[in-house]
């Protein structure tokens, strides 16, 4: 996000306020979101490549993305990888080094574009909130956003189940750089929004952990989800959405 778009956010974000509260939502506004994104960014001192190059170490990544939420990390071998996408071993050392680096950078790539979809949904649940819409009314399109990017994020959800099974020094890391500061920064913002009254959160550290497990759960794999049921895929993908609607409107209100 460029420095312009910030600048616009916060003061959308920030409207009907007195100026003291507008400099301090402002400052805080700024430092979650360095928060949100510093922590998944994929911006690293690297050489410019060529496109042919370029385009193997992508390709690459997505086969390894694809492989890794299917197999998880210890079910996947470089060879698959590489066989796959059409390239040898070298290939894969030379644009990515290891395995292991290759797999923090689908995680990375992932949650770059979690925290994205957390600083929209802050920002639309915000915005409506302090233009005095009914809960009700903002936390559709909140929802909606947030169940469609799992939806077409599926990987994710793989990728979640295996690592917590798979564990080890790799899941630790990942953990404690990538998917924990991500929850904190997106509970201080649930913690600083209850704190002003607009919502009720009586757990905001909890809040992120649990919307996203009920989503992991089901998208992970909805086959086996349906089969459980008894559902049609449809039916069952309508009522788990407004079960998500329901679920995420009666912890803002703090039922």
């Amino acid at each position: 996000m460029g420095e312009s778009h910030n600048d616009t956010a916060a003061q959308n974000l920030t409207r009907g306020s007195d100026s003291s509260h507008t400099m301090m939502a402002t400052v805080f506004r700024h430092q979650t979101w360095c928060a949100m994104t510093r922590v998944v960014s994929l911006k690293k001192t690297e050489p410019v490549l060529e496109p042919e190059s370029s385009s193997t170490k992508e390709r690459l990544l997505q086969v390894a993305k694809e492989l890794f939420a299917r197999k998880g990390f210890h079910g996947t071998s470089t060879r698959e990888i590489t066989r796959r996408a059409g390239t040898n071993l070298s290939s894969l050392y030379f644009h990515w080094q290891s395995k292991e680096n290759l797999y923090l950078a689908v995680y990375r790539q992932l949650f770059q574009e979690l925290a994205e979809l957390a600083q929209q949904v802050v920002d639309l649940l915000e915005n409506g909130l302090r233009s005095h819409k009914p809960l009700e009314e903002v936390i559709e399109p909140v929802t909606d956003r947030i169940f469609e990017f799992f939806d077409a994020n599926r990987e994710l959800a793989r990728l979640n189940l295996h690592r917590i099974l798979e564990d080890g020094a790799l899941a630790v890391q990942i953990e404690e750089e990538i998917e924990s500061p991500l929850y904190h920064a997106v509970a201080r913002c649930y913690q600083r929004l209850t704190e002003e009254g607009l919502i009720k959160v009586t757990d905001p550290e909890l809040l992120p952990f649990s919307l996203e497990s009920l989503l992991d759960r089901y998208f992970a794999s909805p086959v086996h989800a349906e089969r459980a049921m008894g559902l049609e895929q449809e039916v069952l993908r309508v009522r788990l959405r407004n079960h998500f609607r329901e679920t995420f409107l009666r912890l803002l209100k703090g039922a």
